[in-house]
């Protein structure tokens, strides 16, 4: 009997260059490994370079000639708190939630929205609203919203330092999904608000609901319309953000 044909070995990828800056910080510390033990590119291998602030500025200095939507800014730790705080108050995996969302800043007037949020129990999809009942409303606007604007003070006042590990599987979840794809679902990352249909200011790094593809293209998500409060709040982040930047600007001019 003639023995059976090897298969022929799959050309390994060559290691994928990784750059963390703050390399010397508590979130970088958590970061790392999770990382290096294929938290956010699977089996592929890694070549992790960890930059200090020094070398940082001077990558940035190259920013000018690079296209604004390689940029993208962290809010799915934000994120992340809505949907745990929906899960936890309604009794289900944080993983059944879907489409909870955040507008805006990374920081205490950034805009949880959860008016299109789901629950997915298998191929049974119920809105988050159903499932909260009577004072559903009511327990969104006075505990959820605050409690995930607020809950960095939060930690920093409990431990004396930030949310390093969250923040750190935060990082994770956002780079997995801007080069993997988000497969369909809607995530919450600061993205450019150059051409948003969603009435925000232009040339703003602005946290918006996206959809992404694999390789890193991402789109405004559709669906998601902004009721009299949410649009009064989304206009108090986008403020904030327009002093931000003049001050930045200012800074560096």
């Amino acid at each position: 009997m003639a023995a059976a044909a090897s298969p022929t070995p799959t050309k390994a990828l060559p290691p994928l260059r990784v750059a963390i800056t703050g390399g010397a910080g508590q979130i970088a510390y958590s970061l790392v490994f999770m990382i290096a033990r294929g938290g956010v590119f699977g089996d592929r291998a890694v070549d992790l370079r960890l930059l200090d602030i020094e070398a940082a500025s001077d990558k940035l200095r190259r920013a000018p000639s690079l296209p604004k939507r390689n940029f993208t800014a962290l809010t799915r730790l934000d994120q992340n708190r809505t949907a745990g705080m929906l899960a936890a108050k309604i009794g289900v995996p944080v993983s059944m939630i879907r489409n909870a969302v955040i507008w805006g800043n990374h920081s205490a007037t950034q805009v949880p929205m959860v008016t299109f949020a789901t629950v997915e129990e298998g191929r049974a999809v119920e809105t988050v609203a159903a499932r909260l009942g009577e004072g559903g409303e009511r327990w969104v606007s006075e505990e959820l919203v605050p409690g995930v604007q607020q809950r960095g003070k939060e930690v920093i006042a409990a431990r004396g330092a930030s949310s390093a590990a969250s923040a750190a599987s935060a990082i994770c979840d956002h780079i997995r999904d801007w080069v993997m794809g988000s497969d369909g679902r809607v995530v919450s990352m600061a993205v450019s608000s150059d051409g948003n249909p969603f009435g925000v200011r232009e040339g703003l790094i602005f946290s918006f609901p996206v959809v992404i593809e694999a390789g890193g293209a991402w789109r405004f998500a559709s669906g998601f319309t902004i009721d009299e409060a949410t649009r009064s709040a989304i206009e108090a982040t986008q403020s904030e953000l327009l002093e931000e930047r003049e001050a930045a600007l200012a800074a560096t001019a």
